[in-house]
């Protein structure tokens, strides 16, 4: 009896502990300059606490008053997260606006519902004259409605953006919430919050994903690390901008949803990290994109998916036909380098569905002389709740990261693709592409080397064979036993430069190990092939 006593008091000591823990703030602002006095009023007792000011910059000021000067007027979205006793947590953000922002723009909206049925509202500051809203469902309203209705074929948790534009003043902006439709118990949305510390070691990760019965928890922390605890924590070996995804589902499998942040480690105010805005006006095809990066980058390079760079921070682009393109951002200052991709839509309907695409980079940070890492960054429209990568060297990574990191054992070309899928809205699409990896980085268009590369390997039945040729050449493609006896002839004649795929069946051919000799004009390149049952 003294035990369930006991044990009864430490949990009522608990749940007193958790409601105590509240984080609150004020902030002093005015319109004639940028400096702005925080007042925490959080509960007291807390140990620890974590600013994100909304510009790139974060504080572990912990004093009553703390001064804050912002490089621009704007408006920005400060967050305050403290470490009560027993490690509980409390976050509290709000929207304040800078100096002064009378010609900047602030997107926002209200909405009511009824059933399925939800009503929006544009209540953005900026006065724009284009709005364009994605209703989380695989479908948008690019007809600048100010306050558009719109039926969900499903309820659950939607996650809704606005986009606007002024075209007097040039100023966009996006706003996203997530809103409850209807009630559908076997829908979850994954969320979480984090805890940095400039003296700590480690970056705690807590849990705050909504709906369903939850009972699964994958995380992704961006550094090749992963855990399957509800607020877990990792170490990062070094200081910048990492990509954190959190996956959560039910033991039935009925609920899946994936959420990714970029969080940082040790980072100041000269870390750069790579971001952008745009508005699409459908009717002429022409795009208008605003750097938003932060770490003050004095370098861009976009390249707009349609054969088209630039270097300014503030590009328009006129593209030629309507489609579905890839933009990447490369922002760098005298501090670093950072990338940001994204998947536009340019006038192909209100109804596209779930779309998907990635990009790829060479990862430094990994110190490996085995293998070639590479980093890749998908990207989506609409709302997808799960992804699925295939890394084409017969290797699949369902963790659901947008951010897988990969190593290939052998240089080569490898065909990579990309699921996404909502599973509320039983939606899918998948992504395919071939890639380049090279020992010293990862090219899409290889201009001065031929490569080789097989997967499935080992194969049971069949496996195929991609291959580079940078030139117009005599290729021969020939398989040996490890005595030297010629087993098939794949390949051999004359080809013109690209990339082709070879798909072999082992046919009679008993099990083993056997050789693959890939001859052209510029050298002889020989892989093992393992055949097995």
């Amino acid at each position: 009896m003294k035990k369930i006593i006991f044990t009864l008091f430490i949990l009522m000591a608990f749940k007193f502990a958790d409601a105590q823990c509240v984080s609150s703030f004020t902030a002093e602002t005015n319109t004639v300059n940028t400096q702005v006095f925080f007042h925490n009023t959080s509960t007291t007792g807390y140990g620890a606490a974590f600013w994100d000011f909304g510009d790139g910059t974060f504080s572990n000021d912990t004093a009553a008053t703390v001064n804050k000067n912002y490089a621009a007027a704007g408006f920005y979205i400060v967050k305050l997260t403290v470490i009560c006793p027993f490690d509980f947590h409390a976050t509290h953000d709000t929207l304040i606006a800078v100096g002064n922002v009378s010609n900047l723009c602030n997107a926002r909206f209200t909405y009511s519902v009824m059933n399925n049925e939800v009503v929006f509202t544009d209540v953005s500051h900026g006065n724009p004259d284009g709005l364009l809203w994605d209703f989380g469902d695989g479908t948008t309203d690019n007809n600048n409605t100010s306050s558009p209705t719109h039926t969900y074929n499903n309820p659950g948790f939607y996650n809704v953006r606005l986009f606007i534009f002024n075209s007097t003043s040039y100023c966009m902006d996006m706003f996203h919430r997530v809103i409850s439709v209807g009630t559908n118990n076997m829908d979850c949305r994954a969320d979480f919050n984090f805890f940095s510390h400039h003296d700590w070691t480690s970056v705690k990760f807590f849990d705050n994903s909504i709906g369903g019965d939850l009972t699964h928890w994958r995380w992704n922390f961006g550094n090749g690390d992963s855990s399957n605890l509800p607020n877990p924590k990792t170490t990062y070996a070094h200081s910048g901008f990492y990509n954190v995804c959190l996956s959560v589902w039910d033991d039935a499998h009925t609920c899946f949803n994936t959420n990714c942040k970029t969080i940082p480690y040790k980072t100041d105010s000269n870390s750069c990290n790579a971001f952008f805005n745009y508005f699409v006006n459908h009717a002429t095809k022409t795009v208008t994109f605003h750097d938003y990066s932060t770490g003050k980058p004095t370098n861009w390079h976009w390249n707009f998916g349609n054969g088209d760079t630039g270097n300014s921070p503030t590009p328009i682009v006129t593209y030629a036909d309507n489609g579905f393109y890839l933009v990447h951002l490369r922002a760098s200052n005298a501090y670093g380098t950072s990338d940001y991709v994204r998947l536009i839509n340019v006038n192909m309907g209100n109804n596209p569905g779930l779309k998907c695409n990635f990009a790829y980079f060479i990862n430094n940070q990994f110190d490996t002389k085995t293998a070639t890492p590479v980093d890749f960054k998908g990207t989506s429209l609409g709302d997808p709740s799960e992804v699925i990568w295939h890394f084409g060297d017969g290797t699949d990574d369902d963790s659901t990261s947008y951010f897988p990191y990969h190593l290939y054992a052998d240089t080569g070309v490898y065909q990579v693709s990309v699921t996404v899928s909502n599973h509320n809205t039983n939606q899918t699409d998948t992504y395919t592409k071939l890639i380049h990896v090279f020992d010293v980085g990862v090219n899409e268009l290889p201009t001065t080397k031929v490569s080789i590369s097989t997967s499935p390997n080992p194969f049971s039945t069949s496996t195929n064979i991609t291959y580079f040729i940078p030139k117009s050449t005599n290729v021969s493609l020939v398989i040996y036993d490890l005595i030297g006896n010629k087993k098939a002839v794949l390949v051999n004649r004359s080809q013109q430069q690209g990339i082709y795929t070879y798909v072999w069946e082992r046919k009679s051919l008993s099990n083993g190990l056997y050789l693959l000799e890939f001859k052209t004009s510029t050298g002889t390149i020989v892989k093992k092939l393992t055949i097995i049952e």
